[in-house]
């Protein structure tokens, strides 16, 4: 994890309006001197909030997997599958349901 050097959030005092997500202060020479240390053009950062209740900014380091070659219509398909079980599943889930398909009883309308 690297913290974002010279950068740091703050979270919005309670007589700011409900617009005000919270504040960035940034130490400009700081700020810089770790932006170009940085060798990509775009630094993606993160906001996020410690285990203590402090909030701190990181760098978003994700990098997807890449594949060699294209996934082919048979993988595509499996894939499509495969998602709309797991969203199937999880819905189940939300509404109390462990069961694979919700009884009438249960639906909404």
């Amino acid at each position: 994890m690297t913290l974002v050097k010279g950068l740091f959030f703050k979270e919005k005092s309670d007589k700011a309006p409900d617009f005000v997500l919270g504040k960035l202060s940034a130490k400009r020479v700081d700020l810089i001197e770790f932006l170009q240390s940085q060798k990509d053009e775009w630094v993606n950062m993160d906001i996020l909030m410690s285990k203590a209740g402090k909030p701190y900014v990181k760098i978003d380091d994700f990098t997807p997997e890449q594949k060699d070659e294209m996934m082919g219509e048979e993988e595509m398909k499996k894939r499509a599958i495969q998602d709309t079980n797991k969203l199937d599943n999880e819905m189940n889930t939300a509404m109390g349901n462990d069961e694979k398909d919700l009884p009438v009883g249960k639906l909404p309308f």
